[in-house]
């Protein structure tokens, strides 16, 4: 019986558009789907695996009915002693759970506090730093009419 996250070997039985079917020593036949075949962009499965071919593979899901998800990719950053993204995500999404007290909720989306430097290199005064501020919003403002005034056919005479 294959568990995820086992390593297992087997020979390529079929090449589709979406994947590679593989049968397992156990019988069990298990796709890789052509997302995970490399950390790349896989354009044709043909490229990479042929029929008959025997590959090892991480188990991503095991389901009730006998379909097993495998992975090549997973294998191949383990192989070269990376951590996969995949678990990379599940991590960060345990620290996110971990971490919740340190954010404030709004709704369903989680912000944080802005971080508050203790001193600055800049020795300008406030002032000053709102005049820069607001001339170049000012600036930033005129560009984005100035395109959006264009885009809107500005100067249309209507007939009739």
């Amino acid at each position: 019986m294959v568990n995820v996250n086992d390593i297992v070997e087997g020979k390529v039985t079929g090449i589709t558009a979406f994947g590679a079917f593989v049968q397992i020593q156990d019988g069990t036949t298990g796709l890789i789907h052509i997302s995970e075949i490399s950390t790349g962009y896989v354009s044709d499965i043909n490229d990479y695996l042929k029929v008959g071919q025997t590959v090892k593979a991480v188990a991503l899901s095991v389901e009730k009915d006998g379909k097993l998800s495998l992975s090549l990719k997973r294998y191949l950053e383990l192989e070269q002693g990376e951590i996969p993204k995949s678990i990379k995500r599940e991590y960060k999404k345990q620290e996110r759970k971990q971490n919740k007290g340190n954010f404030q909720s709004k709704g369903n989306l989680l912000y944080s506090q802005p971080p508050v430097y203790e001193s600055s290199k800049d020795s300008s005064s406030f002032e000053d730093k709102l005049n820069k501020f607001m001339k170049d919003s000012d600036e930033k403002l005129s560009a984005l009419r100035k395109s959006t005034e264009s885009k809107r056919g500005g100067g249309y005479v209507r007939r009739g």
